[in-house]
Order: C-alpha cells, then sequence, then structure tokens
C-alpha cells in the first residue's frame, strides 16, 4: 500500500512512529516546516536521515483562526492509495477530501479529537469527520467525546502516544548513582518537572505546594529540567518562598545519557498543569506522575497515571488538594520495596500500550 503521510510537523520525540510506519507501509512524508501555535515553540525537529524517501515540507499558512495548506490538494492527484493527515480545522480539507473521495482513496485523520463543536469551525469540523474512513485518537475518553459529539464508534481507533518502542528495564538499575543527592547535599526525595517551562504548565504550584508542606514538616527537593518563558518568574518565587536551596533549575538538555541519569533518580514527577508526554518520559523510568484529573483541559496522556500504582490526581487549580497528594504519595511509599512495585507499575504501564510498537500495531490493524 501507497501511504501518503501529510502531517503538521516533524517532532524528534514521534521518530520512533514515524520510523515504524515507513517501515510497515511504502510512506512518503509530507511535513509543515515550523510548528503551529504559541505552545508549540520550541520543539526540537527531528532529522530527516532514517526515512526511505525524504520527506518534502510545506507551509502551514493562517487564515484568521484556521490554517490553509495548499499542497494537500495537489496531492489528492497523486499516486497513492491512502492518506493519513493531521487532524485540525484546515481550510483546504474539504477540497482534498472531496478530490481524494471521488478518485475511492481512503483517508485516515490522527489527532487529539474534539471536545466540543461550539467553535467558530464547528461546521467545517462536522462535515469532515463524515467523510474520514478512520480517526487515530490518542486515549479513550477522547473517544468517548467524540462518540457523544455523534461520530460512528467504529471508525475511531485509539492510538496511545509513544517516545519510543516497548522497553526492557532490566538493567536500569545501573542509572542509580547520587548525582542528585550530589547537588543538594540531603537525601531528600526529589521531585522532577521536565519539558517546556509555560504559563500553561502552571508550575507556579509546583513551589506553592512545597511550600505548604514544608509548614507540615515535609520537604523534598525540586529538579526542573527544561527552558521557557517562566523561567526568571519560577526562579524568583523558589527564593521568594524560601525553597532556593532545594530548587535545581537545570535547563534544557536533551542529552539521553544524561537524562535517563536524572530522570531515574527522582521519585515522582509532578505536573500541575496538563500533562502531555512529560508523563510518558517520566513512566518509561519508573517514575510516577502527579497531575490534575480534569479531562476537559488534560492532555490523553494523563490517562496513563493509574492512581497509587503509577501516580496520584487532583483536583485542578487546587494546590492544597496537590500539597495533600504530594504528601499522602511520598508517605504511602516510602519504602525500598514500594518503590520498587512503583517502577514496575509504570514501565508495565508504557509496554502496555504507550508505545510505538503499540502504535504501530493499530496502524496496520485499520490502514487498508
Amino acid at each position: 500500500m501507497r501511504l501518503c503521510c501529510f502531517l503538521n510537523y516533524a517532532p524528534l520525540y514521534r521518530r520512533a512512529i514515524f520510523a515504524r510506519l515507513d517501515e510497515a507501509f511504502d510512506c512518503r512524508f509530507y511535513f509543515g516546516k515550523r510548528p503551529e501555535g504559541k505552545g508549540a515553540q520550541g520543539i526540537e525537529k527531528m532529522d530527516y536521515d532514517f526515512f526511505r524517501h525524504r520527506p518534502v515540507e510545506f507551509r502551514n499558512v493562517k487564515r484568521g483562526p484556521l490554517l490553509w495548506r495548499s499542497k494537500i490538494i495537489r496531492l489528492a492527484l497523486g499516486r497513492y492509495d491512502a492518506y493519513l493527515l493531521t487532524w485540525d480545522t484546515c481550510l483546504s480539507y474539504p477540497l482534498f477530501m472531496l478530490i481524494a473521495r471521488l478518485r475511492g482513496k481512503k483517508i485516515y485523520v490522527w489527532g487529539h479529537g474534539l471536545k466540543h463543536l461550539k467553535h467558530r469551525g464547528a461546521p467545517l469540523d462536522r462535515w469532515m469527520l463524515r467523510r474520514v474512513d478512520g480517526f487515530f485518537i490518542y486515549g479513550r475518553k477522547g473517544k468517548e467525546r467524540m462518540v457523544e459529539l455523534g461520530m460512528e464508534p467504529d471508525k475511531i481507533h485509539v492510538i496511545s502516544n509513544s517516545l519510543t518502542g516497548r522497553i526492557d528495564r532490566s538493567d536500569d538499575s545501573r542509572l542509580a548513582d547520587t548525582v542528585i543527592s550530589d547537588h543538594f547535599g540531603n537525601h531528600l526525595p526529589t521531585m522532577l518537572f521536565i519539558g517546556r517551562l509555560t504559563a500553561v504548565k502552571k508550575l507556579d504550584m509546583i513551589f506553592r505546594a512545597a511550600a505548604i508542606n514544608h509548614f507540615h514538616g515535609l520537604d523534598y527537593n525540586i529538579l526542573i529540567i527544561g527552558d521557557g518563558p517562566e523561567r526568571p518568574a519560577l526562579e524568583r518565587l523558589s527564593r521568594e518562598l524560601g525553597l532556593e536551596e532545594r530548587t535545581w533549575m537545570y535547563g534544557a538538555c536533551y542529552d539521553e545519557q544524561t537524562l535517563n541519569r536524572l530522570i531515574y533518580n527522582c521519585d515522582f514527577c509532578c505536573s500541575p498543569g496538563n500533562v502531555g508526554l512529560t508523563a510518558l518520559h517520566a513512566l518509561s523510568y519508573g517514575v510516577p506522575v502527579i497531575t490534575h484529573d480534569d479531562f476537559e483541559t488534560q492532555m490523553p496522556e494523563y490517562e496513563a497515571i493509574i492512581p497509587g500504582q503509577t501516580g496520584a490526581l487532583f483536583e485542578r487549580d487546587n494546590v492544597e488538594a496537590m500539597a495533600s497528594a504530594i504528601e499522602e504519595w511520598l508517605r504511602s511509599h516510602d519504602t525500598t520495596e514500594a518503590r520498587q512495585q512503583v517502577r514496575a507499575d509504570c514501565h508495565r504501564a508504557i509496554n502496555a500500550e504507550w508505545n510505538a510498537d503499540s502504535q504501530i500495531e493499530v496502524f496496520k490493524r485499520f490502514i487498508r
């Protein structure tokens, strides 16, 4: 089967699944030159050296709140059996879909899906959804919402996100070292956040919750890996709350060996705002994740968090509830045996579905 993959960008973290798509199908890839939206800025782009056919890039042109991608219309006349598109409200998609459907081609879309149909592009979304052959969506709750909005259940296929393939962590103990305790000069538990430091992540809550827990007699270190516009404000808040000595603003890091050591030696990860790939990154190293429980504002990766096993959930925007969730987690997982069980649970969650091997199995099952 000759498959045309027309996707909005080529972020480095998707290398594993793109490589598997390229192996499973006779693929031609088309990627946007730059990421879309303020929240996507700073996402590292992958090299194209591993593709069998070098991808072609296109421009994403904004028309008010909507997008226009002229290249997709020409591709509808190409010699492809099927198309896999990034799902978004793109003005050029309807004409493309009409041409492709008239030529008997299959159309599949891949993305987050919709949480409501009240925005300005809703009529266009409805029209397009009736004309796709399959929707690969992140998360079960996302599928439930799409069914509520009227899409046929048989057309919606859950394809959990990934950073890598299935993992074998039998030799991970080699990563255990004193890199964090040496930096802080103590053996307190360490909380991790890894990702872009943006306002939507609500990272100030990390420090406010730590101050609350300190008042209650519970102390832990804070390791922040990443950079972004919120860094100066977070550094200032850390000083104001007296947490500077227990805060390590590491900065951005893309060296996997360094990240391996830092993540593995943390006790838990916390993302007060929405949690996305941060959750998968932490869980893949056996580090549980604590985040909020509101589906409406969450990213689909939060479904990988099983309370009491791979992390904990708290009421959104409630810093007291967040502090309590952290305290309960640390006090109930303070033995070596409990920590090892959590590691095993985290790895099991990743290997069950949150990996590129599981993703490609879903693609192969439904793209025909």
